[in-house]
């Protein structure tokens, strides 16, 4: 009985005003007549609700009008439960993903479901190959046009063509592959390992990774312009200079230790304490093209200090030493960009951290996307890196005859991603 009744009610019998509405008192009125046993507890209900924080108003249903024996309806515009995105890129191209789900290549307008939701975040990717991808996080509300436009896309430093280490030796045709292969963002970490071994094994012969006639052959990437920056409290004014793409290999380090004029000539260890340890230790990945490591603090000056000297011979103006604390994070931050991460904002397969599962060094230079903004290689993760100050008084640079700790800088495949940002210190 209840139904049939509420119905009829509805359709306007309980208008009992006959002012073209049926409100919720005048529908439980109507059915509190008509329905036999009908229990006030039912809804609609006649008379006050038992809730306070329901005891206003009334609920009101609005009865289609008839004119001329043609029934003319009330219209009813829906309350919308989409926002609108608005996303565009320079270039244009660039894959679209929304919270994991690609939807499309740039300029793109898409329509964000809410359901019931007044607004919701999105999490917004743009990728092209080449480019470093952008994220960035939108607020969609319902019925409303949020907009991500003009969003540009640095293009990733494409790897040099490698000069040859020596005279007439080229990239073979295999290595070319590999090295692009690199530059494929999807390329795993474990695959990034392989493909330094294979170099290492049929030559790495990528500019600056090797040995020329005897000295280490240093590709220089420039860092300019300068700036100032703060560490650990203090402000520093960077002044353009140059830095090496790669960290010193393997191989660039032994040609100091077999050097006539090397390891063993007293000029390099000038200055330092009497019981410095000369001795040097292997790597914990002896590849060729892996870097340099279990390398003392002392042991990395008297490198520098006779790669100077090897270089000076070429050209007089040179200055080789370790960069110190605020060079080094000017370079890895990108000026004033200051970047979280030499890249930008943390990607997987940019780095080698603990997050890629390879315990140990990869070859230098594996991951390309990895790159700062000059173009030096590596300087988040596969190995820390030694400056040339204090840690505790980065200001001291000339603390050779010293035993304090000095700074490192740039994590290695051991550590944490965290450790990777430009700005960590340890």
């Amino acid at each position: 009985m209840f139904q049939p009744a509420l119905l009829r009610g509805l359709s306007g019998e309980a208008d009992l005003t006959k002012d073209g509405y049926v409100t919720g008192t005048e529908l439980g009125l109507y059915l509190s007549e008509r329905v036999q046993h009908y229990n006030p507890a039912q809804t609609p209900q006649y008379g006050k609700m038992r809730d306070p924080q329901l005891d206003e108003g009334d609920f009101v249903f609005a009865l289609s009008q008839v004119e001329g024996g043609v029934e003319e309806t009330t219209p009813v515009t829906p309350l919308p439960t989409t926002g609108t995105l608005v996303i565009t890129s320079d270039p244009p191209g660039a894959t679209a993903t929304v919270d994991g789900r690609e939807v499309g290549k740039t300029p793109l307008t898409l329509e964000i479901d809410l359901g019931a939701a007044a607004s919701r975040e999105v999490e917004v990717v743009l990728t092209l190959d080449g480019y470093r991808s952008r994220a960035a996080k939108a607020s969609i509300e319902r019925g409303k046009t949020a907009a991500w436009r003009d969003v540009p896309l640095e293009r990733v430093p494409e790897p040099s063509r490698p000069a040859p280490v020596q005279p007439g030796v080229l990239l073979s045709p295999e290595a070319q592959r590999l090295i692009a292969e690199l530059t494929v963002l999807n390329t795993t970490d474990r695959r990034r390992l392989d493909i330094g071994v294979r170099l290492a094994a049929i030559g790495d012969a990528r500019r600056g990774v090797g040995v020329r006639n005897g000295v280490p052959d240093i590709e220089w990437v420039s860092v300019s312009p300068g700036g100032r920056i703060v560490i650990n409290g203090t402000s520093f004014e960077v002044q353009p200079f140059s830095l090496a793409r790669y960290p010193i290999t393997n191989a660039q380090f032994e040609a100091f230790v077999q050097a006539s004029d090397g390891v063993s000539n007293a000029e390099w260890w000038r200055g330092m304490p009497g019981d410095v340890d000369k001795t040097i230790d292997g790597s914990f990945n002896p590849q060729s093209n892996a870097p340099k490591t279990n390398v003392t603090w002392y042991q990395a000056v008297a490198f520098t200090r006779w790669l100077n000297a090897q270089m000076k011979g070429a050209n007089g103006t040179l200055e080789v030493r370790l960069p110190t604390e605020w060079e080094w994070q000017w370079a890895a931050q990108g000026g004033s960009e200051t970047r979280e991460y030499p890249w930008g904002d943390w990607r997987d397969g940019y780095a080698n951290t603990d997050a890629g599962g390879l315990g140990k060094t990869t070859a230098v230079g594996m991951y390309p996307s990895g790159s700062s903004k000059s173009g030096a290689l590596d300087m988040g993760g596969n190995v820390w890196e030694w400056c040339l100050n204090e840690y505790d008084a980065p200001y001291i640079i000339d603390g050779l005859s010293t035993n304090k700790s000095k700074a490192l800088r740039g994590g290695s495949w051991y550590f944490f991603r965290e450790f990777a940002s430009c700005a960590i210190r340890s």
